[in-house]
């Protein structure tokens, strides 16, 4: 009998090189668009900032090599088409969402606390024997990236640490590999 995937759901991980200094930088970059509180998810963001131009320019150029290798990895170009951050206090959370189905949406890992949950993931289908949704942690550390598909369901659970969790995201639409 052969057996292999029907369906397979990738994701991307990097861990930011020289992270300690990056994040230095990337923390100057953010300040200037200031978070705030989000209801009824309970977190602050900076996502509705109208012009984040800048803010994307400079951050694609803080994380051009993360960012390149994952579009040589796709063999696709592509577009950051939003950038922001998001900070959760002690309690805050995100519900289950999606960022659209056409795309790819990433997370770096700014503050993660001890206490505190990554990224959850919930699978697009039910377990065939026990018919129930399944949900994916993946295990990553300060300094870290996921890159997954827009279409993927995911929330982040209540942050359970006194200090904040902070995360930056960002979409990414592809464009045509251009070949010389």
């Amino acid at each position: 009998m052969k057996t292999e995937p029907l369906f397979a759901m990738p994701f991307w991980q990097v861990s930011c090189k020289r992270w300690k200094q990056r994040k230095k930088k990337l923390i100057t970059m953010l300040d200037p668009y200031l978070e705030r509180k989000i209801s009824p998810a309970n977190f602050h963001s900076n996502r509705y900032v109208k012009d984040k131009s800048e803010l994307i320019s400079g951050f694609y150029d803080l994380f051009k090599t993360e960012l390149s290798s994952f579009s040589k990895l796709i063999k696709s170009n592509y577009q950051i088409s939003d950038l922001w951050s998001s900070s959760y206090d002690k309690g805050d959370y995100q519900n289950p969402h999606t960022h659209g189905a056409k795309g790819y949406s990433a997370v770096l890992y700014v503050d993660l606390p001890n206490l505190s949950s990554p990224t959850r993931f919930v699978q697009p289908w039910n377990d065939p024997v026990i018919d129930q949704t399944l949900l994916r942690n993946v295990y990553v550390k300060e300094g870290d990236i996921i890159i997954f598909p827009k279409i993927v369901l995911h929330f982040s659970p209540p942050n359970q640490d006194k200090k904040r969790k902070r995360i930056v995201s960002w979409d990414m639409e592809p464009t045509p590999w251009l070949q010389n």
